[in-house]
C-alpha cells in the first residue's frame, strides 16, 4: 500500500528504508529459533502436565492425553510450519515449496484425526471446546482442498491464483488462531479442577502461555514482509 509523507511516495512493504536483506535473514532465522524454543518448552510443558498429573499415558485408560498431545503438535508443529514453510524454503523451487507445504499440512491434518480418534465417543459435544476444534477441523478440510484445487491443479488462470492467494494467506493463519484456541480451551477443561497455586496448576498455566507464545511468534514470521520468499 503506497502513502504520501511529505511530498514522497514510498511503499509500505516495499522501499528504501526497509532492513537489508541480510540484517532480514539474520532477524528472520533468530525469529524461526524462537518459535522453536518455544514449541518444544510448551510440548515438554503439556507432556510433564499430563504425564505427571493427569493419568499418564497408558494406551487403554488415558486416551485424553493422547488427544490434547496429538492436537498441540498438529497445531503448533505441523499446521505453524505449514504457514512458514514457504519462507523458510527461499532458496527452493517454487513446485517444491508447494509440495512440501502440501504435505506438512495433510500431517497437521493426520495428527488432528488422530486425536479426534482417541476420544470419539466420549466427546461432549455441547461443550466450547469441542464446537471451536470441530470447526478449526472443518475449516482446515475446507482450505486445504480449495488450496490444493487451486495452487497444484492444472487449469486455472494465474489470475485466479493470483486474487485467491491473500485470502488463502489468511484463512491460514486465522485457522491457525483457532486451532490455538482450541487447545487453550480444551486446556482450561482439563485445569477447571486444579488446586490453586498447585504445582499442577502452575503446569497448565504455563502450557497455556506458552501455546499463545509460539502462536505469536508464527504469526510474526507470517506476518513480515521481509521475511517472505521471494519467486
Amino acid at each position: 500500500m503506497e502513502a504520501a509523507d511529505g511530498g514522497k511516495r514510498y511503499n509500505s512493504i516495499n522501499n528504501s528504508d526497509d532492513p537489508p536483506k541480510s540484517t532480514s535473514r539474520t532477524s528472520f532465522w533468530f525469529n524461526v529459533l524462537l518459535y522453536h524454543l518455544l514449541a518444544i518448552v510448551t510440548l515438554v510443558l503439556v507432556g510433564v502436565w499430563r504425564g505427571q498429573y493427569g493419568g499418564g499415558f497408558d494406551w487403554a485408560t488415558e486416551a485424553k492425553n493422547y488427544h490434547i498431545m496429538s492436537m498441540s503438535i498438529a497445531i503448533l508443529v505441523f499446521y505453524a510450519y505449514g504457514l512458514i514453510s514457504y519462507r523458510l524454503m527461499h532458496n527452493t523451487k517454487k513446485m517444491t515449496a508447494k509440495i512440501v507445504h502440501t504435505i506438512v499440512h495433510v500431517s497437521a491434518l493426520i495428527a488432528m484425526i488422530f486425536g479426534l480418534n482417541r476420544v470419539w465417543g466420549s466427546v461432549n459435544l455441547t461443550s466450547l471446546h469441542s464446537w471451536v476444534a470441530f470447526a478449526t477441523v472443518i475449516l482446515f478440510v475446507i482450505q486445504w482442498l480449495v488450496g490444493f484445487v487451486i495452487f497444484l491443479l492444472p487449469g486455472l488462470s494465474k489470475g485466479i491464483k493470483a486474487w485467491y492467494k491473500p485470502n488463502h494467506v489468511f484463512w491460514g493463519v486465522a485457522i491457525f488462531a483457532c486451532g490455538c484456541a482450541a487447545i487453550l480451551t480444551g486446556a482450561m477443561e482439563k485445569a477447571s479442577s486444579n488446586n490453586a497455586g498447585s504445582t499442577e496448576a502452575y503446569l497448565a498455566n504455563s502450557f497455556a502461555l506458552g501455546v499463545l507464545a509460539t502462536g505469536i511468534s508464527v504469526a510474526y514470521i507470517t506476518y513480515r514482509a521481509e521475511f517472505a520468499r521471494q519467486d
